[in-house]
């Protein structure tokens, strides 16, 4: 997907007509040699584009036996030529190996985009922190993906004990290295 900049920039040299500002002959002298490449390019584009709107589709709707089926038809009603049909053969045979790992009826994300965002209000909410450690602020990150109510943190803090959560952050996360230097230095 990077390459697309530089696709489009070739595309639009030999597609459209010389700028009115630029000597013609000196503009064919520079750019001329991209004629030869405007069906490779144009191939470029197009395995670009079925890439993103392959992307688009599984972000929008997840990874699950119904997306990859429209992926799939998307791939064939748009592949023109051999190279673009070797390229969508290679998605199709990727899409079976997802496939065949799904359980029924199973539907997954297919973007990270919730959880950088997850991740990007943490680090807000630790910036306020004196400690730049994960500490006990981790289990916030619960809260972060939940409409909170009064009624549902008087639930929540009713049925979790301080020890319970004590015991599954010396588990699961352990002591910072800021934590271990005081006890040390104290």
């Amino acid at each position: 997907m990077n390459y697309q900049p530089l696709v489009t920039w070739g595309l639009n040299v030999i597609q459209h007509p010389i700028p009115s500002w630029a000597n013609a002959r000196e503009f064919k002298r520079v750019f001329g040699w991209l004629d030869n490449y405007e069906e490779e390019l144009g191939d470029c584009w197009m395995m670009m584009h079925l890439g993103q709107e392959t992307c688009r589709i599984i972000k929008a709707e997840g990874i699950h036996s119904e997306s990859l089926e429209k992926c799939r038809q998307m791939l064939k009603e748009r592949t023109e030529g051999p190279r673009q049909r070797r390229y969508a053969e290679g998605i199709r045979e990727y899409f079976i190996e997802v496939e065949s790992k799904l359980r029924p009826g199973e539907r997954l994300l297919g973007s990270s985009d919730i959880v950088e965002s997850l991740f990007g209000k943490y680090k807000f909410l630790m910036e306020r922190s004196p400690q730049k450690a994960i500490t006990r602020l981790i289990l916030a990150i619960g809260a972060l993906t939940s409409r909170r109510t009064p009624e549902l943190i008087r639930e929540a803090m009713e049925a979790v004990k301080i020890d319970s959560v004590e015991k599954w952050f010396r588990k699961y996360i352990g002591e910072s290295a800021r934590s271990i230097r005081q006890k040390a230095f104290a």
